[in-house]
């Protein structure tokens, strides 16, 4: 099978394949309840002081949004929760209306600690953003629940990418749009966060990462956390 030779590791609950998110996608046979994860903002920028702005070259896939949301709304089934950069949102929201889902949200993920780099300048930059695309019948757990999720930034000594999203945050998107055993796409898998959330709440999660060093992380962590899982028991 084709889709074989870019599988990298799995385990219980995770697949974690290696390659271009639009050169795999099409090779799955499946259709999934669940799409979360954070596209490349594509704001990577020459570092000139004290903090790091450029991070890196699968920051800089400028003009490649339209084919990266056509690739994941190919194989959606129910809900997708795509973050993405201010420049990005109405882009991506515009274009899941006009696929024909027909019920879209903004998700606010708002940093108590965010950063104060131009503080002094500018009101700081405390929100992230998400499109939320549900199609009609699909499961939603919640009632009257806000749109706002405030939880803190990942530390340092935490962080394995640049643009990790915290834990606690994705655990509860995952829960509130899915079910045990859903089966949900993470095709910019970054730091595996959604994989060691699947581990957690029993959701089959694929991953997709195409640099090798990010692939060698999630690996580490997902055995890590298979590890302590099996201590746990």
């Amino acid at each position: 099978m084709k889709l074989n030779k870019y599988l990298y590791y799995e385990n219980e609950f995770v697949k974690l394949f290696k390659g271009d998110m639009e050169t795999i996608i099409p090779l799955f046979d499946k259709k999934f309840n669940l799409i979360l994860t954070d596209i490349p903002y594509n704001i990577s920028q020459k570092s000139g002081g004290l903090r790091r702005l450029d991070y890196g070259n699968w920051d800089k896939q400028y003009g490649k949004e339209k084919a990266w949301v056509d690739a994941m709304l190919s194989v959606l089934k129910n809900t997708i929760i795509a973050f993405c950069g201010d420049n990005q949102y109405s882009y991506i929201k515009n274009q899941i209306i006009n696929s024909g889902i027909p019920t879209t949200r903004a998700i606010v993920w708002e940093k108590p600690n965010s950063s104060p780099m131009n503080g002094e300048k500018f009101y700081l930059n405390s929100i992230e953003m998400a499109v939320f695309g549900r199609k009609s019948k699909s499961y939603f757990k919640p009632k009257c629940k806000r749109n706002i999720f405030v939880y803190p930034t990942v530390s340092n000594k935490d962080r394995i990418h640049p643009t990790q999203k915290p834990l606690k945050l994705f655990a509860e998107l995952v829960e509130d749009c899915t079910k045990v055993d859903d089966i949900i796409l993470d095709p910019f898998a970054g730091s595996g966060t959604t994989g060691i959330v699947g581990c957690r709440k029993k959701r089959q999660v694929y991953l997709i990462e195409r640099d090798l060093v990010y692939c060698k992380k999630i690996k580490k962590r997902l055995e890590l956390e298979t590890q302590n899982r099996r201590m746990s028991l």
